[in-house]
């Protein structure tokens, strides 16, 4: 039964990306750069902000082991909840009395934005608590629905308020919010059935205190990391609106979606699977090497094709697919694809960190990566006046980064350094002649046909040379997401 509901539970998220996904092509054509941009400034620093609204207390609800205890923790977390809704209304009331924004943004509407942040960052972190709460009930069915109505909502609503001449720009922000207190709604109907009466009445301050202080690593060492790795992800979409303009992080903020989603979509079940099998074989060091070492290899041939297909068809693609005023985006994101590649091989690799209780390491690995992707940004965007370049740089900083994590990572579940460069380098060189075909094709044109001969004639030796070489990749991905059992 855990199972199942697990499954549908991650069935759903994935529903909701999807679907999310699905509609983009549509609302490009529905809203400007600019609107796009100022709801990526709006969306940036709502994600950053989201995940430590309860200062990760909300995590906590799952892992206690008494009732009383998951009903303190609920409370204490709802209480911080408010407490940082009503901080954050204080500092944007202030923030926009003052007129304390940057100059490239007057014209863009954030201002009128802003104000709507407190409430959904409130549903936002209600929805969590709910969620969390339902869970400790076996109750995976209301958190899967609402996240399947909150994405539907979401674009329902944005898709409708860009018809109106009314609302059109701040049509993606009361998406935003429409589909957070839909979710959050759908939750509380749930939870409404498991309520206790006089739930805060039976907790005593002692009760209070003694929980704050036995899950204080959520608030001191979680909750930091989680911020670090928001903010090194949100930083981008910030500062090139700061040091640019907001129709740049609109650009930047379509390329990032575009690419990250399905990546995201298919590491985190590459994570799923990998932690329940390294789990498994954390006292067997041989076999966890093993696993490692398979995973990694195939998560090369998943993601070199693609990023090679992003680096050579960015620009036309997204012309294409999201309309012609959108082309620079995809030349932002034929610039950050080999940043996306470093990614993704990062993502299942990284519940490495919990599997040996390593949540120090991964601290200092957020907090040195936000400080470098800020540092990169404000540094070479005070020295250049192109967004590009910046973004290269960028990518540079990212790739070398999540590089050395990946290595790092590798070596602590027992593959050395040179057999991890040994298999990278080989499977690059594996996918030469598909790099070969699409520079023969994209830049000099479909019309020239010796040209599209030597193209075909790369692309038939790519063909032959993964029959050869890399038959066993679909069974090693089957192999990897088919979870063990225990023998009793």
């Amino acid at each position: 039964m855990f199972i199942r509901n697990i499954f549908h539970l991650g069935l759903a998220n994935v529903a909701a990306q999807v679907l999310s996904f699905l509609v983009v092509p549509l609302l490009t054509r529905l809203y400007s750069p600019l609107d796009y941009g100022a709801f990526s400034i709006y969306l940036a620093v709502l994600s950053t902000l989201i995940p430590i609204s309860s200062l990760r207390f909300h995590a906590a609800i799952a892992i206690a082991t008494k009732s009383e205890d998951a009903r303190a923790v609920f409370m204490i977390a709802l209480g911080v909840l408010g407490f940082g809704t009503a901080l954050l209304l204080l500092l944007i009331s202030s923030i926009l009395y003052w007129d304390a924004m940057p100059a490239t943004w007057s014209g863009s509407g954030i201002h009128a934005l802003l104000w709507v942040l407190p409430l959904n960052f409130a549903a936002i972190g209600m929805s969590q608590l709910l969620a969390s709460w339902l869970m400790t009930r076996n109750d995976y069915r209301s958190a899967a629905v609402a996240r399947v109505a909150e994405s539907f909502s979401d674009r329902a609503v944005s898709c409708l308020c860009a018809l109106s001449s009314i609302t059109q720009h701040m049509g993606l922000v009361w998406g935003r919010l429409f589909g957070s207190v839909t979710s959050a709604y759908i939750l509380l109907r749930s939870a409404h059935h498991s309520y206790e009466r006089g739930m805060w009445a039976s907790l005593s301050l002692s009760q209070l205190f003694r929980i704050v202080s036995r899950y204080r690593h959520f608030a001191l060492i979680s909750s930091c990391a989680t911020l670090c790795d928001g903010a090194a992800r949100q930083a981008p979409a910030l500062l090139l609106a700061i040091y640019f303009s907001p129709v740049t992080t609109g650009y930047y903020a379509l390329a990032f979606q575009v690419a990250n989603v399905p990546l995201l979509i298919a590491g985190d079940a590459l994570a799923s699977a990998f932690f329940q099998r390294a789990i498994l074989n954390r006292g067997n060091s041989a076999k966890l090497a093993n696993d490692t070492l398979r995973l990694f290899r195939a998560m090369l041939c998943l993601i070199i094709p693609v990023t090679l297909a992003l680096w050579f068809l960015g620009k036309p693609s997204f012309s294409l697919v999201f309309g012609t005023s959108w082309e620079q985006a995809g030349a932002y994101a034929e610039v950050l694809a080999i940043g996306f590649l470093f990614m993704f091989l990062h993502r299942p690799l990284s519940v490495l960190f919990d599997v040996f209780e390593a949540q120090t390491a991964r601290l200092w690995f957020d907090i040195i990566n936000l400080a470098l992707r800020i540092g990169t940004i404000i540094g070479l965007a005070s020295w250049f006046q192109d967004p590009t370049i910046v973004l290269i740089g960028f990518t540079a900083v990212s790739a070398g980064l999540y590089g050395v994590g990946i290595l790092y990572l590798l070596q602590v579940a027992g593959v050395p350094v040179h057999q991890s460069l040994s298999l990278l380098s080989r499977q690059v060189l594996l996918f030469v002649p598909l790099g070969l075909a699409l520079w023969f094709i994209v830049p000099i044109g479909i019309a020239a046909q010796p040209h599209v001969a030597l193209a075909l004639l790369a692309l038939a030796s790519q063909v032959f040379m993964v029959f050869c070489y890399e038959r066993e990749t679909i069974s090693l991905v089957a192999s990897l997401t088919t979870p063990r059992h225990r023998t009793l």
